[in-house]
């Protein structure tokens, strides 16, 4: 049984349009994103922290460990020891090594990252298009946030090709059948026989879902 998953990759690659689903197959989403930008907001209420991760969500820079386990920390605790949590905000080597002596507590069976790889250049790509969508001005993020990402993932990579058990997906394809190979792998993963044919029922080939 799976009971851990890491979502890790490049801003753009597609993270947020995988938990989406997996939450709706009953995951519980762990995403400092939100929380960050609401903290953010309170900059100017006298708040230190605030005022800290209000200068790093500018930035497009990481947050410390310490902010980041202490929110994981926490949120872990409203999970069920039977439910299976998402993380999305793994950054740092030491952030995988706490997270998976937390899943040890939990006493997991298993974790999962599962790596969704796409060219740096796609993810820019995708990310200024979701900023004229979204009519809003980058001012300069998404290229620090791409340039922090190339600073933090080699060492943080190969501690979850150590720690993890990986599923790498190339997720420069198209949303549908990144999904579906995702979903396939966790299936043959936790040899969910059910499952497998509830999806081969499901999943469009791969002509109807294009390239």
């Amino acid at each position: 049984m799976i009971t851990g998953i890491i979502l890790f990759g490049p801003p753009g690659a597609g993270k947020g349009t995988i938990s989406n689903p997996l939450v709706g197959l009953g995951g519980k989403y762990i995403g400092t994103g939100d929380y960050f930008r609401q903290l953010g907001a309170q900059a100017g209420e006298g708040n230190p922290q605030a005022q800290e991760i209000c200068t790093i969500v500018k930035s497009g820079a990481v947050a410390n460990d310490g902010v980041t386990m202490d929110f994981v920390t926490r949120k872990l605790a409203r999970i069920g020891l039977d439910e299976t949590p998402i993380l999305d905000t793994v950054r740092s080597v030491d952030q995988v090594i706490q997270f998976k002596q937390l899943m040890i507590e939990r006493r997991v069976e298993q974790v999962v990252t599962i790596f969704l790889n796409a060219p740096l250049d796609i993810c820019r790509q995708r990310m200024n298009e979701r900023a004229k969508t979204e009519d809003r001005s980058d001012n300069g993020s998404i290229e620090r946030r791409l340039v922090e990402y190339q600073r933090y993932a080699p060492a943080t990579l190969l501690a979850l090709r150590e720690q993890t058990h990986m599923i790498e997906v190339d997720a420069t394809q198209n949303q549908l059948k990144v999904l579906s190979l995702v979903l396939i792998q966790l299936a043959l993963l936790g040899n969910d026989q059910d499952y497998l044919r509830q999806l081969a029922e499901l999943i469009p080939t791969e002509a109807s879902i294009g390239s």
